[in-house]
């Protein structure tokens, strides 16, 4: 299991496995953005629960658990709107690593991007949804979700 230090998505090593060796590539990083925005979108690995284990447990599909999305998947989701904003020309919140900072500036059309972003990132400050927002609300600490909701405003207000 990864740790999360907070306050920034890039404090702990919680985005590492997510990070391959062709992140510093444009286009692959901008592909590995659309995934990670569409992973939470989706609910993460909850919403994947074989309707036959579903079954198993009693739960009909239509009760079935809501979709919770894990504290990786969501600071991955966290980082990943950090490096759009980048693209976009507002500074990061957190320090970004050299390579994945300049790989964020050049990425291909960051505009398309936004509606994702700002969808997954209601996701992620969701105590219902999102185990980083869980956490955050269990431990009292409001700098992580301010700083979400201030990532969210400042993607949104771009025009």
């Amino acid at each position: 299991m990864s740790s999360f230090h907070g306050p920034g998505p890039f404090d702990g090593d919680a985005i590492s496995h997510h990070l391959g060796p062709d992140l510093h590539v444009p286009h692959a990083l901008r592909a590995a953005v659309v995934a990670a925005f569409a992973e939470v979108r989706s609910g993460g690995a909850a919403s994947r629960i074989p309707p036959a284990l579903l079954e198993m447990l009693g739960l009909p599909a239509e009760r079935a658990p809501a979709a919770y999305v894990d504290v990786d998947d969501a600071v991955w989701a966290w980082a990943c709107a950090e490096f759009l904003a980048l693209a976009l020309g507002h500074p990061a919140e957190s320090p970004v690593p050299a390579r994945l900072a300049a790989a964020a500036r050049a990425m291909p059309d960051p505009e398309a991007l936004i509606p994702e972003a700002t969808a997954a990132l209601e996701v992620i400050a969701r105590p219902g949804r999102s185990e980083l927002a869980s956490l955050a609300e269990e431990a009292g600490s409001r700098e992580v979700l301010q700083r979400i909701a201030g990532l969210r405003d400042r993607l949104s207000s771009v025009s």
